[in-house]
């Protein structure tokens, strides 16, 4: 019986495939937790970014400038390639599947 792309068998034998399967859905778990951890960060700059006040400067003409602080964009553009990577994995790794039994 084919569920999902993994083939039930019978007994308690790791083969080939399921193997595959298994890193697979391993993979995909992983990156899961880094796109949670990288939202995390994400939040954590946020919240300073909000805690801290703007500062005003005045240049040499007597014109007043605020400067705000840059935020770091970086977590979310790692927790967005995380999470869509890992549902790749999770939902369609039949690509890497083929790869991984033409190789293992």
């Amino acid at each position: 019986m084919v569920y999902r792309g993994v083939m039930e068998t019978q007994g308690n034998s790791m083969t080939k495939e399921n193997l595959a399967w298994l890193l697979i859905r391993f993979i995909g778990v992983i990156l899961i937790i880094f796109s949670l951890y990288f939202i995390y960060q994400l939040a954590i700059y946020l919240l300073v970014y909000l805690s801290i006040e703007p500062s005003v400067t005045v240049g040499t003409d007597g014109v007043k400038t605020i400067r705000l602080q840059n935020i770091n964009w970086t977590p979310l553009t790692n927790g967005v390639f995380c999470f869509a990577s890992s549902i790749y994995f999770l939902k369609r790794g039949s690509f890497v599947h083929k790869l991984l039994l033409n190789n293992v």
